[in-house]
């Protein structure tokens, strides 16, 4: 599962000057252990904010939206399914059919306990390139 669809979020409905931010968001969230708790998920959603603020990203208004209704207790993350960036061979590679099976979409994979950028190069969605010819993965 992605951050994205945790939240219940449509990339599609925010700002692509806030893209940037549910980028961040997805990377932080991976990196607090992918929490779906409430309480750790609005601690994480609050260190994505301060980020933004700190880094003059422009944020998109459902991550300080979903942080308040997780706070409140007025929605809670729909939970259960398995992590995209689950390691291949896993379960989880093959929660979303015809994804990628080493990243199930999600751009990166971990492997080795390191992160990895994916040879399907589904992280080229995140808005980052890569000069053409340079080798991504070591």
């Amino acid at each position: 599962m992605s951050l994205r669809r945790l939240l219940e979020l449509n990339r599609e409905l925010v700002r692509p000057e806030a893209h940037e931010s549910l980028d961040l968001a997805e990377r932080i969230w991976i990196a607090r252990g992918s929490p779906e708790d409430p309480e750790e998920l609005a601690e994480a959603l609050e260190v994505v904010l301060q980020r933004c603020v700190n880094r003059g990203i422009n944020y998109a208004p459902i991550l300080l939206k979903r942080k308040k209704q997780l706070e409140s207790g007025q929605w809670k993350p729909r939970t259960g399914d398995p992590p995209a960036h689950a390691v291949p061979g896993t379960p989880a590679s093959a929660s979303m059919p015809g994804a990628c099976p080493h990243c199930n979409g999600s751009g990166w994979y971990q492997h080795g306990g390191m992160g990895h950028l994916c040879p399907c190069r589904a992280w080229l969605s995140w808005g980052k390139t890569v000069p053409v010819g340079k080798k991504v993965l070591a």
